[in-house]
């Protein structure tokens, strides 16, 4: 439980840093002045000045912010965000979420350097070898053979009565075939390797044993190929989560329903957990698919967030830079903030309630 808080505090905090990190470079480049830089929401823990810029590390570690001069529009100084062309607004406010995409690229690419298989794609489109092929249990179904017997998240299986799986096809084939009968597995667990006498169920919806397994293989591409394959691979991505968000928001303005993938911060966590059991390079993409997640999430038409504030600007546009009040702006960038702490809210009550039904 240590390491996952640990982890999950790091990634979030790298995430946040990075996202804010990239409205704060932009800003610079466009001659803005940055009045704070901020990481969580306040209450402050610390806080300290260099330069024009305060920078603070706050209680509520849920997300951050960069404080620019005038981003309320109420300053005329030719450094202020309000004073600065539509282009460099766009740029400033697209950052934060480049930021996040660009952390993606590179954790896909030390993945890649390290033999992990890509998240979408099949690598052999990439050119890659396959070496070490592994069969993870990524779930254990209750009142299961594998539940009785102790099988766990994260268990590779290695071998069923002296057979060894390269594969998922193999070990599906393998239950299928010994169906209803008594199977001895070979289990590796961390470092140790443990055996276990199990008796299979005839077959039915949750399989003989009772468990959801992963299959993972370490790559071999070629080292030259890996920055434009991981870029590849990002885009391919993001992608698939952009239509899959299409998805969801069109259930919740359909059905008026919640999706259960949506997860919070407690769903993060124990996703976080799931990662650092099946060990660094399936932690490497959780840390590019989360930080995919939340750069289109930042994008989304929704006041307070990147993309309503993008909604604006693009109003401004269309009216030949001619600005909505200040103040209706801020107001609803407030509602919309108090929104999503409330959805934040309802989120974790969800994710806990979950957590103490499991």
């Amino acid at each position: 439980m240590f390491l996952t808080i640990i982890t999950f505090v790091i990634i979030l905090g790298l995430i946040i840093l990075i996202h804010e990190l990239g409205h704060f470079i932009a800003a610079k480049l466009a001659g803005v002045k940055v009045e704070e830089f901020a990481i969580g929401f306040p209450p402050r823990i610390l806080t300290f000045k260099r330069g024009e810029t305060h920078y603070s590390i706050n209680l509520i570690p849920f997300g951050g912010y960069v404080r620019l001069l005038g981003e309320d529009g109420k300053s005329d100084d030719r450094r202020s965000f309000s004073q600065q062309s539509a282009l460099k607004r766009f740029f400033i406010l697209i950052s934060g979420v480049l930021g996040n995409f660009i952390l993606a690229w590179v954790a896909i690419s030390i993945s890649f350097y390290l033999g992990a298989s890509p998240i979408v794609t099949d690598p052999v489109k990439y050119g890659a070898v396959s070496y070490d092929q592994k069969v993870f249990v990524a779930e254990v179904v209750d009142n299961s053979p594998a539940k009785e017997a102790g099988l766990e998240f994260g268990d590779i299986i290695v071998l069923g009565n002296g057979i060894n799986f390269q594969n998922i096809d193999d070990f599906q084939k393998f239950t299928k075939e010994n169906a209803g009968q008594n199977i001895n597995l070979l289990i590796k667990r961390g470092k140790n390797e443990i055996t276990r006498d199990i008796k299979l169920r005839k077959e039915n919806s949750d399989g003989a044993l009772g468990v959801v397994v992963v299959e993972d293989a370490k790559m071999k591409y070629g080292w030259w190929k890996i920055p434009f394959i991981s870029f590849v691979e990002t885009g391919k991505t993001i992608g698939i989560i952009v239509k899959l968000f299409a998805l969801l928001l069109r259930d919740i303005f359909v059905t008026g329903r919640v999706s259960p993938d949506i997860a919070g911060p407690v769903g993060i966590y124990n996703l976080t957990g799931q990662a650092v059991g099946l060990g660094f390079l399936f932690l490497l993409k959780f840390i590019a698919l989360l930080n995919i997640n939340i750069g289109i999430l930042n994008i989304l038409p929704f006041p307070a967030l990147d993309g309503g504030r993008l909604i604006f600007l693009a109003i401004e546009v269309l009216r030949k830079g001619k600005k909505l009040s200040a103040k209706i702006e801020n107001a609803v960038h407030s509602a919309g903030f108090l929104i999503l702490i409330v959805i934040l809210i309802l989120l974790t009550y969800r994710d806990i309630i979950k957590l103490f039904k499991s």
